[in-house]
């Protein structure tokens, strides 16, 4: 018999097998990595019923973060993060949703007064996010 590469019936190594099935998966990637067209805007709008679609592109980019409206976001505080690191971190998720971000547990009686502290940085953070879609 002679060692003639091409003959069908010639047993591969298994490092030969891996080798192709990689060649074979990269193949099949590195057309959609090259890719350059840019993935089409995320559907945010609803009015009154959210379809699942909205729902979950929501869902995508949401984040608990307790509390982050008890805070002066424009002041450093004396211990713990700079609230500007948050904001920056929520800007480059693109958050949409911040869960618990004004938490009232067993304060009700405060809700009034944390409302009217956090009015002006949500709205902060509302305006620098409603372009990113």
């Amino acid at each position: 018999m002679s060692s003639n590469s091409s003959d069908p019936t010639r047993r591969r190594s298994p490092s030969h097998t891996l080798a192709l099935i990689g060649l074979a998966l990269l193949a099949t990637a590195w057309p959609q990595s090259l890719s350059t067209a840019a993935p089409a805007p995320l559907d945010y709008r609803f009015d009154g019923r959210i379809s699942r679609e909205v729902l979950e592109n929501y869902l995508e980019h949401s984040i608990s973060f307790t509390e982050l409206l008890h805070d002066d976001l424009t002041q450093r505080r004396a211990r713990g993060p700079d609230p500007q690191d948050n904001i920056r971190m929520l800007l480059n998720i693109q958050a949409k949703f911040v869960g618990r971000a004004l938490m009232c547990w067993a304060r009700e009686a405060e809700l009034e007064t944390l409302l009217s502290n956090a009015k002006p940085d949500f709205l902060a953070l509302n305006w620098r996010t409603h372009g990113r879609n």
